[in-house]
């Protein structure tokens, strides 16, 4: 028998979300009624899903439920109501309510900013989960109702034809991917990716299927060419890394380069970065920084690189892998001194995540303290020189009386022999003094 569609049922009572499951609805009536987490059970959730939702005092497992619950006052119970044939799906959903904002259907979306066969299997998917994890205990609230006016503010905005969106994309939780990163996304007519296999299965997660270019950094020069080509042809390019944002210690830039040269436009969308992550946690001491990503890998270059920055004001950040954590703290360390803060963020926004700060000279003995300590990404945040106080103009004066009669390495050795100030300190400050000596000579001549 057909559902009793006459207009006092309809007004009578507001559609339970507990009468159909969302698979069973229409994809329109999924995305214009705020979802009910009594609609599953936790256990049916996906399991980040299920984590991520705060519990609702409305779940309950069937068998916990009363054989006969009261009814609400606005409830009819489902026996009260005309039996519905499975195999008749011409019944239109029900009319907005009132209380519900109006919703666009992706038929009715500008032309080029939505692909029907996306929307249902992604955007709509992942609507049906924000609204799982933002509902409240009461279906009126204006929380619970929003839901949809956020999706439409990325829906509705300008995303022209033949440019390159550069999206940041989470750099461990899936939960971080931005609502206009989703819908780019889902918009755009290919990706371009670090490692297609791992965006793949990033993608999988949101219910998005693209064609995907792969662009690394052993090809980006020679695939930024067949991305132009793409452009060339009207179509809208997205750019993405394996996590994070792209161009930062991630392929990208030379991508962004020949894009622009090219004249076509680019579009960031801003996100996920453990660079600013990192950076948020670590305090008051970072009132600037300098990012230098990865060091080098050998260790002589390693100190090569450190020796500059010893006198650097700034703080300084750096990218680690864990194979080469341990050796890069205890570099650090016998660069700039013993007693320079510093900040390791491991795994960050990852299950095992985890943030110490203490010295340069404390580093190694954390690190060793636990293997598991050494796993996962690293971001190492170390405290700039401080000023120069007065006593460490002796040190130039010791330092400009050897250098007349020595090498600047051999200066520096002696004059850390003598003061007990860093090596590595005064080896930099030596060829600061040097070079000031050699400019003063020239300028003479």
């Amino acid at each position: 028998m057909p559902v009793d569609s006459s207009a006092d049922l309809a007004n009578e009572r507001l559609a339970d979300p507990r009468d159909k499951s969302l698979a069973d609805l229409p994809v329109d009536l999924a995305f214009e009624r705020p979802a009910d987490p009594r609609d599953k059970s936790l256990a049916d959730l996906p399991v980040d899903l299920a984590v991520e939702r705060l519990a609702d005092p409305r779940d309950k497992s069937p068998a916990d439920l009363p054989v006969d619950p009261p009814a609400a006052p606005r409830d009819k119970s489902l026996a009260d109501l005309p039996a519905a044939s499975p195999a008749d799906s011409s019944v239109d959903p029900p009319a907005n309510s009132p209380a519900d904002p109006p919703v666009a259907s992706p038929a009715a979306l500008p032309t080029g900013q939505a692909a029907s066969a996306w929307h249902n299997g992604g955007l709509f998917s992942c609507i049906r989960a924000f609204r799982v994890m933002t509902s409240s205990s009461s279906n009126s609230s204006p929380s619970s109702h929003s839901a949809s006016s956020v999706f439409e503010l990325a829906q509705n905005q300008q995303y022209p034809a033949a440019t390159l969106y550069v999206v940041a994309t989470p750099i461990g939780n899936v939960a971080d991917i931005s609502l206009r990163a989703l819908h780019v996304l889902g918009l755009v007519d290919r990706i371009c990716a670090e490692d297609t296999r791992n965006t793949g299965t990033l993608l999988a997660r949101y219910g998005i299927s693209k064609p995907l270019v792969a662009v690394h950094e052993h090809n980006e020069r020679e695939a930024a060419q067949r991305v132009i080509d793409f452009l060339r042809a009207g179509e809208r390019v997205a750019c993405v890394s394996d996590a994070g944002t792209p161009g930062i210690s991630d392929p990208g830039a030379k991508l962004v380069d020949a894009v622009r040269d090219a004249g076509f436009n680019v579009v960031p969308l801003p996100g996920a970065s453990a660079l600013a992550t990192a950076l948020s946690a670590a305090g008051d001491w970072v009132s600037t920084f300098t990012f230098l990503g990865f060091l080098p890998p050998k260790a002589k270059q390693r100190a090569s690189a450190l020796q500059p920055l010893a006198t650097h004001a700034h703080a300084l950040v750096f990218y680690e892998a864990p194979h080469r954590i341990v050796e890069t703290v205890q570099a650090l360390a016998d660069a700039f001194g013993p007693a320079r803060r510093l900040l390791i963020a491991r795994e960050l926004t990852k299950l095992h995540e985890a943030l110490w700060r203490g010295t340069l000279a404390e580093g190694p003995t954390w690190l060793a303290a636990d293997a598991n300590r050494q796993r996962g990404e690293f971001v190492l945040v170390v405290e700039g020189a401080s000023a120069q106080p007065d006593g460490d103009a002796d040190h130039d004066a010791l330092l400009r009386t050897l250098l007349q009669e020595v090498p600047v390495k051999s200066a520096a050795k002696l004059a850390a022999a003598l003061t007990g100030a860093s090596r590595n300190a005064l080896y930099a400050r030596a060829l600061e003094l040097k070079g000031e000596d050699e400019d003063r000579d020239n300028a003479q001549d």
